[in-house]
């Protein structure tokens, strides 16, 4: 009887160990195919790319000169009337209210299409500081509906409203003595395409205000 009793202790003890084992062994494969990890979010922030109008024919050259400038070329046919739009950004007293202008580029077609040019009212001649009417300064307010107009400035995008229905513009067109991009020095402008081909001086070449950014 004592024989048999270690025997079964012996066996017991056994079984015991075998069954540690084992289970340790179970948790090793638990730890290796059942991580602990940890998610990780990544947030990505994509900036759409600035709008590129399509160059028409005859129009390479100064595309050329508009991309030396640091800007870009659009060359389109105003769809309505210009109007202006009063500013909360004020320099030294003066402000910096805009005219916008819808255009629709000679090359393309559609409302997709249009561009909203922000036109800076200071560089424009007939611009009164006092702006006691409020309205679209002279020489701008000459673009009526139906005027092709080549103009070379810094494009992006927008979102459409109730106003505006173009999600692309284009601004800074206008004379410039401050890099328009960094490494560029040249100058924007808005002109009129005559029916002969050629351009208009500068509609937005008044100096007048210039000090305000020196």
């Amino acid at each position: 009887m004592k024989k048999f009793a270690q025997i079964t202790i012996l066996l017991t003890s056994v079984l015991t160990l075998v069954a540690c084992n084992n289970n340790v062994g179970n948790q090793g494969f638990n730890q290796q195919n059942h991580p602990m990890t940890t998610d990780t979010i990544a947030a990505v922030e994509s900036t759409p790319a600035t709008p590129t109008p399509v160059v028409p024919a005859g129009f390479e050259t100064d595309a050329a000169s508009c991309t030396a400038n640091g800007g870009k070329l659009l060359v389109g046919v105003v769809t309505d009337t210009p109007w202006y739009e009063s500013s909360n950004d004020i320099m030294q007293g003066v402000e910096l209210s805009h005219t916008h202008i819808l255009v629709l580029p000679l090359a393309e077609a559609g409302s997709k299409s249009l561009y909203d040019i922000a036109a800076d009212n200071v560089f424009a001649t007939g611009y009164d500081q006092a702006q006691p009417l409020q309205e679209v300064p002279n020489p701008l307010n000459t673009l009526t509906p139906g005027t092709t107009i080549e103009a070379c400035g810094i494009t992006y995008t927008q979102t459409p409203n109730a106003q505006s229905p173009a999600s692309q513009g284009i601004h800074f067109v206008h004379i410039n003595n401050n890099p328009i991009v960094p490494g560029k020095t040249d100058n924007g402008w808005l002109k009129i395409v005559n029916n002969n081909g050629t351009l208009s001086d500068n509609l937005e070449a008044n100096p007048e205000y210039l000090y305000l950014w020196n």
